[in-house]
């Protein structure tokens, strides 16, 4: 049960946006759930894993993502954004998904191999995964990495930065 903790928690997180968001009338009201964006001009690259890459360990260590230039306050020591990694996961044991560490600022040396993003002089941010209360990434499965803002509880998700496939 408490593999799966972290997307009932999100769930539960859902749940409370769509509550909140009912009128105190007995009209019937909808919420829909966005993807969270980045701020303006932001550009923002998975580097490792490389997309597209496979046999990716199923312990993933951590994800670098690259940005345009450095992200705002929010975003770092784990009070803004990290990564998630979902996927459709055979097994039960499994979950749906795995979140990072929020981000914090890669340190050399980086793992490889690392993909070069589109622009240049990037910042560099590191979310490292944690296994403690969840199993390994589901073997041979396609994973979806996606930035994920902690603070905004009125979206879930963000922009898809790339997939890999896990051993």
């Amino acid at each position: 049960m408490t593999r799966i903790l972290p997307f009932a928690a999100v769930l539960a997180v859902m749940a409370a946006v769509i509550a909140g968001c009912n009128g105190a009338n007995n009209s019937t009201s909808t919420a829909t759930i966005l993807p969270c964006g980045t701020p303006a001009g932001m550009l923002a690259s998975l580097s490792y894993p490389v997309p597209g890459a496979v046999n990716v360990p199923d312990n993933l260590a951590q994800v670098i993502v690259d940005t345009n230039y450095t992200l705002p306050s929010d975003w770092q020591a784990g009070l803004g954004w990290d990564v998630v990694l979902l996927y459709n996961a055979n097994v039960n044991a499994y979950g749906t998904g795995h979140f990072g560490n929020g981000f914090v600022g890669a340190s050399t040396p980086y793992p490889t191999p690392t993909a070069t993003p589109s622009f240049s002089n990037p910042a560099i941010w590191s979310s490292t995964i944690n296994y403690v209360n969840a199993p390994n990434l589901p073997p041979a499965t396609v994973i979806t990495v996606e930035l994920n803002d902690l603070e905004n509880q009125n979206c879930f998700g963000g922009p898809v930065l790339g997939t890999f496939t896990s051993q």
